[in-house]
């Protein structure tokens, strides 16, 4: 294991503070946008991930409170 840490570092060491910084999306890399353009919408890209992931979720737990109070009541 200490050689794979000593691999990950000296990979990390290779990159320039510039390198870091980018911003490099699947969805911004094919824009013709300035990397600070890019900051500003992966912000709202990431905004509205979190968003579908949150009403996915909450979606889910009321259709599966929905599917239990059915059965509930169709077995009484």
């Amino acid at each position: 294991m200490h050689i794979r840490t000593q691999s990950a570092l000296l990979d990390i060491q290779q990159y320039t503070p510039e390198d870091v910084d980018r911003i490099s999306s699947v969805l911004l890399d094919g824009l013709p946008l300035t990397e600070m353009e890019k900051r500003e919408m992966g912000g709202a890209v990431q905004g509205g991930a979190m968003q579908v992931i949150n009403g996915a979720v909450w979606g889910s737990l009321v259709a599966g409170l929905g599917l239990l109070a059915l059965f509930n009541f169709a077995r009484g």
